[in-house]
């Protein structure tokens, strides 16, 4: 895994199209993750404060199960 990350940004967070994973994520309030249709993400913690936003992209077509 990959060293883990804090999102306080207003700029949303995009994880693109792969598999990907990381230590722990945590998204706090105003902030965006956007994790791009067709990827594998593994976290070892994930946090998503109140107020933050959590989206999964589908535009480029790939199924989402």
């Amino acid at each position: 895994l990959l060293p883990g990350f804090v999102h306080s940004s207003l700029i949303p967070r995009v994880v693109p199209t792969g598999t990907i994973g990381y230590e722990y994520i945590e998204v706090e309030a105003g902030a965006e993750l956007v994790v791009m249709g067709g990827s594998e993400l593994v976290a070892g913690d994930f946090v998503l404060q109140s107020g933050a936003n959590l989206a999964i992209a589908n535009d480029d077509g790939a199924d989402i199960p």
